[in-house]
């Protein structure tokens, strides 16, 4: 019984006459089976999962209930396989030791392969996590949390906006308003009214009256953000300047000082005529006086175009004093406002502009109350007021912390944040606890709790630089239940909120830190794998996962790995423009150097002869070394093209006849023939991931070819994987489709089985020849890379929480 309406009936039945009957044995048999709750949470209505799983007296029911409410973010996909879901139950059972029972009990019943855990999970810093919730839909855009944590609005990049319970975990209302990302909503504290904003417009919709139509009025601009003030009488809109709106969406003014007034009527403002109109009046007065005055020529002139001329300057003069030093914010409307917000009583409105002012403003009149003498560098900053509205916290895109307070203007905090490069586009967010004590900033995958002021010595339980861990880029972070927990979005759709007093440093200080691993390669007997990720970190494990050698910190951190055929040495691509090869006891051998050293190697291929290093650079470059250091050959990869974003050359695949697949962040795969005899390229064909007849289907950024050379694969960062039979432009086919970007690919070693992972933590195992599920699971990190062993027994999976050890079991 495959139909999902039939399923849910079937499985509701069930147990609804189970509970009615005191049917215990089958109660306690739904509650201990897998595959149940893997089909409960494939459907469209899971129902109410927090009732299900508490019965009580059911032996294991805690293991598995513990492993359902902690990991449901990950198990909940409707639109998957009910076995991709049991793959995720099993692998998180597998890796505990009060679960061994129930997984010899569903491995048996399950049907399918799954992928088992050989070693222990890696373990980011989120012992304080306490609850999950998958929003579902594109990526979440914008995030605004209500009533301390009782409701919360998601604004998503394919224009929708959703209300949801968070207490039961429940989609309450959703719209689709909007064709363009939402970047920013916000709710009236008057009405409740939701209020989203993409590039185009604002619009103003109801969720308890779903069919009323929307209020909407025009607003362009790039990443336009939004703010009501505490009372919802007014709402704020962010961009070139500060516009006010009431709550029907018409344009309001602030109620600026009869001087302000008397000088905007005199001057004018942009665009409006009024300056024109007052030199026509002044023109006409001179005119009219020179002939009532009868003068001569020469007074003449000077009483006809003295007052025009000085009055044409100073109106010149005005806008340009007015942009250097704004007095008031409307003649800040054409500065470029990066982040603004009310202060909590609604009397102000802080601001930080384009050239890094912080500014604070009256937000009755507009009028300039202060300016701080500590400026903010880069862009995307992010602010939050102290509860008690005397303090101002701004955080910057490249992760510089001020912390200041408004009376005496002094600067109480002011740190540098590491992770910028990781935070991106989203850059970083900042939020106050409801008390005050506590701040939490973050970007990226990284939240972090900082005390503030006289907590800091009464606050040990607090980390102060564990962070906790979110799977991909910080959307979102705020205090709830009354500053007992933290909530943070992260923009892969997924919620996660801990209870962050009780994460002490004292008990991560005990477990060895998470390290972000980019890429890992077996050694050719199966004994060893090579590791590239952050200094501190693996550089060389054994098999049973003992460190044999560390990423050294001078090196800083490498990007790719490739062992050579015969084992006995490797090369990495480093970020600081670098290739290295090592021993396999990770002794450094040689390193090599062609370029800048802020230029890095994303990718790295010993080739199969074991005489040459192939390397990928950020610029577009791809290097061809001798193992002696000699540099044989270094051409254009074509990657980067006008007008685009480009990081450079991210994957390298050697195919046969001493052919080389080359892709970066780009449609297209190039595929190159190097002479290893005297280093001459060639161009010899070009794979395009997507045709004319059908729409783009995104950058390449992960190949891998099958160990005859014969069948290459492309992975996009929309989640398809194509598949090219002999590097065929025309024959290329859709093979494999997940949720997230592909991160990496790699083929069995006896070529029939592929193995795929992406941004979101999806690891799949797929037949090479069409793309039929094997195996399949979900973790919490951001999965980075695979590779097979060359038994084709087990996987090992970089991700930015360490390594996971994988073993493909079949039932």
């Amino acid at each position: 019984m495959d139909d999902a309406a039939s399923v849910e009936f079937a499985l509701r039945e069930v147990l609804l006459r189970a509970d009615r009957s005191g049917d215990h044995e089958t109660l306690a048999r739904l509650g201990r089976s897998v595959q149940y709750w893997a089909r409960r949470l494939s459907l469209a209505d899971v129902g109410d999962v927090d009732h299900d799983v508490a019965m009580d007296g059911v032996p294991g029911l805690a293991v598995i209930r513990d492993v359902i409410l902690r990991h449901r973010h990950l198990i909940r996909s409707p639109d998957k396989d009910w076995r991709v879901n049991a793959g995720v139950i099993m692998l998180q059972l597998s890796a505990r030791p009060d679960g061994a029972d129930l997984v010899h009990a569903a491995e048996k019943a399950l049907g399918t392969g799954w992928l088992h855990s050989t070693l222990p999970l890696p373990a980011p810093a989120d012992q304080g996590l306490v609850r999950t919730l998958s929003l579902g839909g594109d990526g979440v855009q914008s995030v605004k949390v209500l009533g301390d944590g009782e409701r919360l609005v998601s604004g998503h990049s394919d224009g929708s906006v959703a209300v949801w319970d968070l207490r039961r975990g429940q989609c309450v209302a959703r719209r689709q308003g909007h064709s363009g990302p939402l970047w920013s909503v916000d709710v009236s504290p008057a009405d409740g009214r939701v209020t989203t904003a993409d590039s185009e417009r604002i619009e103003v919709w109801d969720p308890a009256r779903p069919e009323a139509p929307p209020v909407t009025t025009e607003a362009r601009g790039a990443m336009v953000k939004i703010a009501y003030d505490p009372a919802g009488l007014r709402l704020m809109h962010v961009e070139k300047g500060i516009r006010l709106y009431d709550a029907d969406l018409t344009e309001t003014t602030f109620d600026a000082p009869l001087s302000f007034r008397l000088l905007n009527r005199l001057f004018g403002s942009k665009g409006d005529g009024s300056f024109i109109r007052n030199q026509s009046v002044i023109l006409a007065a001179s005119v009219l006086a020179n002939y009532l005055l009868g003068l001569e020529s020469v007074l003449s002139a000077v009483l006809i175009f003295g007052p025009l001329g000085c009055y044409s300057l100073a109106g010149m003069l005005w806008p340009f004093a007015c942009w250097r030093r704004p007095l008031n914010l409307e003649h800040a409307k054409s500065t470029w406002i990066t982040a603004a917000g009310y202060s909590p009583r609604g009397e102000s409105i802080a601001t930080v502009d384009g050239r890094g002012r912080i500014q604070l403003w009256c937000a009755r009149t507009g009028r300039l109350r202060k300016t701080f003498r500590r400026r903010v560098a880069g862009l995307r900053p992010a602010l939050s007021f102290a509860p008690d509205g005397k303090r101002l916290a701004v955080i910057d895109g490249d992760g510089e912390l001020v912390v200041a307070d408004f009376e005496s203007g002094r600067v109480e905090v002011a740190e540098v944040l590491d992770g910028a490069d990781e935070a991106g586009l989203l850059g970083f967010r900042v939020a106050h606890a409801q008390d005050g004590k506590f701040l939490a900033v973050g970007g990226g995958t990284k939240l972090y709790v900082r005390p503030l002021g006289a907590s800091r010595d009464a606050s040990a339980d607090v980390p102060l630089r564990v962070p906790l861990h979110l799977r991909t880029s910080l959307v979102h972070v705020e205090f709830i239940d009354n500053a007992d927990r933290i909530l943070a979005a992260d923009i892969d759709s997924t919620v996660r909120i801990w209870d962050y007093r009780g994460q002490t440093e004292q008990h991560q200080a005990a477990e060895s830190p998470a390290r972000f691993t980019r890429d890992a390669e077996f050694s050719p007997d199966g004994t060893w794998l090579a590791v590239a990720g952050e200094p501190g970190g693996p550089l060389v494990c054994r098999s049973d996962g003992s460190v044999k050698a560390v990423v050294p910190e001078v090196t800083g951190l490498l990007n790719s790995v490739s062992i050579a055929p015969d084992g006995t040495w490797l090369a990495t691509g480093c970020a600081d423009g670098r290739v290295r090869l090592w021993l396999a006891n990770g002794y450094l051998l040689a390193t090599l150097a062609d370029g800048p050293e802020d230029m890095s190697y994303f990718a790295v291929r010993i080739a199969g002869d074991g005489d040459r290093i192939i390397a990928g650079a950020g610029d577009g470059t791809v290097r061809v070394w001798g193992r002696d250091g000699t540099l044989r050959a270094r051409f254009s990869s074509g990657i980067q093209t006008e007008g685009e974003i480009s990081l450079g050359v991210q994957a390298l695949a050697e195919l046969g006849g001493g052919a080389l697949a080359v892709a970066g962040w780009h449609e297209d795969v190039g595929i190159w023939t190097i002479n290893g005899a005297d280093g001459t390229v060639s161009k010899r064909s070009s794979l395009t991931h997507w045709t004319g007849e059908r729409p783009r289907r995104g950058a390449v950024g992960s190949l891998a070819a099958s160990p005859d050379g014969t069948l290459l694969v492309s992975g996009a960062t929309d989640g398809t994987v194509m598949a090219w039979p002999g590097m065929d432009p025309d024959d290329g086919r859709a093979l494999v489709t997940l949720d997230s970007s592909i991160t990496g690919l790699s083929f069995s070693p006896d070529g029939t089985m592929l193995a795929a992972v992406s941004q979101g933590g999806e690891i799949g195992v797929f037949s090479a020849a069409d793309g039929r599920p094997i195996a399949g699971t979900r973790c919490d990190s951001l999965v980075s890379g695979c590779a097979w062993s060359p038994d084709g027994t087990r996987i090992a999976c970089s991700s930015s929480d360490g390594l996971y050890h994988l073993e493909l079991r079949r039932s």
